[in-house]
């Protein structure tokens, strides 16, 4: 990332830039504090209902190394002047350095600028601030200073989302992103609300999701980094609320002044299937929030399973209720050959059988199962491997990762399991297409979106019969009795073409 020969000096001892690109550069009078920014890509259209997103290179061309950390650190700001220099906003939202910066090194920042609460001809400042100090602009580096023509936003139907989270490679954050493209394209303004962004959203997604806490939305008290949220949620035609679990923004379906509100049922865990303490707390935190249903218009489920399940509150209406199975793209999610690649990366053989789990490691996955499972498909097909897909190392769910390595362990298959961890979503259609089987072994779910990729990728399917699982799995493979390792390794077994009985290891010695 260094370039040590970019940099040269003049006869006062200045510094400057002849790095190609960057647009700014200048040092203050010691030449302690100075930066050179260059604007990655073209700025976007900007108008008052979206923010800028922008990334911007800066370089540390100064004498000392910028602290990320420390009472002292140095961060990249922005602030707003209009045309003719009068500042609007001069505290922007902070973009923080990753680590330390030394002298001649750069690093490249993404700036979320809240757009100015008005139209009209604006200059956007990028500048380094050293946090309880100043910006380096009033002690005499130049900002980067790009002129900004911010649009009116257009009247529109108003389609606002809410969740808790939107989380990437996530069924419920991607059902919020395919209601925010559904209602963009029928023309709607639409804006997804919630407690916290992930970021590893792309951009142009972001540029429609903010983070807003029910108490702001409550108290309605106007701040720089939440008006426009406010005043979206207040003025919105259409709202849709999920509902996977408990959330405190989740309250606000009661503010709802106007427009039509609609609950997005996703089905939540049983208490008894959860992992670590405080069920009975978040039990309680259900049946609370559950009342609060009784605002809504309507309801989606995405399975039978779950209707049955909403309309047992007694608090909406059947006629008020519909199914609507989660999509997959076809375009994505394909049939094809084993990729070598992945045979190379994992060790396999072509004809090697391989059963594929994708989901969470979490307790009521029963993921167990398909361990035990293992051990009686290896007698008929000694080779078999057990792959699993999900998130491995995050605390939640380390633990009971950890707990299945022991299990394979002990009861001597642990070679013949493969921990391949959270999956890029561009890289997943390819494990599907590694497998021979897909298995899961979970005992509550409320549609399982995995289980419809697999079959999209040409992969048949060995689920237990429980929840909404039969409901999904339909005619693109077969169930077993839930929490039956036996009867999940004769289904496998009859799918890899090998029908026999097996006995559980509950019966061996």
């Amino acid at each position: 990332m260094t370039d040590h020969n970019d940099m040269q000096q003049d006869d006062q001892g200045a510094t400057n830039d002849v790095t190609e690109g960057f647009l700014f550069e200048d040092s203050n009078a010691n030449g302690r504090l100075a930066a050179a920014y260059e604007l990655v890509e073209p700025l976007k259209p900007a108008s008052v209902d979206l923010p800028l997103l922008l990334w911007v290179r800066v370089r540390n061309t100064g004498l000392v190394i910028w602290p990320c950390r420390g009472a002292y650190p140095i961060n990249l700001g922005y602030h707003w002047m209009d045309a003719n220099g009068e500042v609007v906003d001069f505290e922007g939202v902070r973009s923080v350095l990753p680590v330390d910066l030394p002298p001649t090194e750069y690093v490249t920042l993404e700036i979320h600028a809240e757009p100015p609460p008005h139209p009209g001809e604006y200059q956007l400042v990028v500048d380094m601030v050293e946090e309880g100090v100043g910006w380096f602009s009033l002690q005499g580096v130049p900002p980067l200073v790009l002129p900004v023509t911010v649009a009116p936003a257009p009247r529109r139907p108003r389609a606002c989302i809410v969740g808790a989270l939107c989380l990437i490679n996530d069924a419920v954050g991607n059902t919020m992103v395919n209601q925010l493209r559904f209602f963009q394209e029928r023309g709607y303004e639409t804006m997804i609300l919630v407690e916290h962004i992930d970021f590893r959203q792309p951009q142009d997604l972001r540029r429609h999701m903010m983070s807003i806490s029910y108490e702001e939305l409550r108290t309605r008290i106007p701040h720089q980094f939440t008006r426009r949220a406010m005043e979206f949620f207040h003025e919105a035609d259409v709202y849709i609320f999920h509902f996977p679990l408990p959330y405190v923004l989740f309250e606000a379906i009661a503010l709802v002044e106007r427009g039509r509100v609609m609950l997005d049922y996703h089905a939540v865990t049983p208490p008894h299937l959860w992992d670590g303490e405080g069920k009975e707390e978040f039990y309680a935190a259900v049946r609370r929030q559950r009342e609060l249903w009784r605002h809504t218009d309507y309801a989606i489920t995405h399975s039978e399973f779950t209707r049955k399940e909403l309309l047992e509150s007694g608090l909406i209406a059947p006629e008020r209720v519909y199914v609507v199975p989660l999509p997959v793209e076809l375009a994505h999610f394909r049939p094809g050959p084993k990729p070598p690649e992945l045979l190379e990366r994992y060790e396999l053989r072509d004809e090697q059988p391989v059963l594929l789990y994708v989901g969470r490691m979490a307790t009521n996955k029963r993921i167990d199962d398909l361990v035990r499972a293992l051990v009686l498909i290896k007698e008929h097909f000694p080779d078999a491997v057990l792959m699993l897909v999900g998130d491995n190392f995050n605390k939640a769910y380390a633990p009971v990762a950890e707990k299945i390595q022991q299990l394979a362990e002990a009861l001597g298959v642990g070679e013949s399991l493969i921990f391949a961890g959270l999956v890029p979503d561009d890289a997943l259609p390819a494990h599907y297409q590694l497998a021979d089987v897909f298995v899961t072994a979970s005992i509550h779910e409320g549609f399982c979106i995995p289980v419809l990729e697999a079959m999209a990728c040409g992969v048949p399917v060995v689920g237990a019969d429980a929840t909404a699982l039969p409901e999904t799995i339909g005619t693109g493979g077969l169930t077993f009795c839930p929490e039956d390792p036996a009867d999940l390794a004769e289904k496998v077994l009859t799918i890899l073409g090998s029908e026999v009985r097996v006995e559980g290891l509950e019966t061996r010695g």
